[in-house]
């Protein structure tokens, strides 16, 4: 089966997928940590809805159900955190941010105040982004926390 990256730009991939597969939004802006994502969570048995601003994601998040979020927290067209906050103001989604912002910055932010939001530092490798999402799918609402930090 063929499954479409979709967003802003399509990009194709051949992926098989269950029709009941779990669902994920992944916002992101960059396409090679779009294709990262879907081939780590499609390895996983999630079936991947993808958006390259916050403002799309947010669309696309209100035309379906998904079982999580995992958003970038920088990206043009809309950020990550005013995602996180439209989301969680109207489900208890779980919800990965990633980011490549330093500690200072990432506190200034604002992510850390959402509630459960857990957060994933860029560069990540599959192995890590694989046990965040495990961990994330499992969690369900709860304080924020920081998944993982790869330097």
């Amino acid at each position: 089966m063929k499954h479409l990256i979709s967003g802003d730009a399509m990009l194709e991939i051949e992926i098989p997928m269950s029709s009941n597969a779990p669902k994920l939004l992944l916002v992101d802006d960059d396409q090679m940590a779009v294709v990262l994502m879907v081939r780590v969570a499609t390895s996983m048995g999630y079936h991947c809805t993808t958006a390259r601003s916050g403002a799309s994601g947010f669309r696309e998040f209100a035309r379906s159900k998904f079982d999580a979020v995992i958003t970038d927290i920088n990206m043009s067209g809309g950020d990550g955190v005013v995602l996180a906050r439209r989301i969680r103001s109207r489900s208890k989604v779980p919800i990965l941010a990633v980011t490549g912002l330093e500690s200072q910055a990432l506190a200034a932010c604002g992510i850390e105040d959402v509630p459960g939001v857990s957060v994933l530092r860029k560069p990540f490798t599959p192995t890590t982004l694989r046990d965040a999402i495990q961990d994330l799918v499992g969690s369900g609402i709860r304080e924020s926390k920081m998944v993982a930090e790869v330097c």
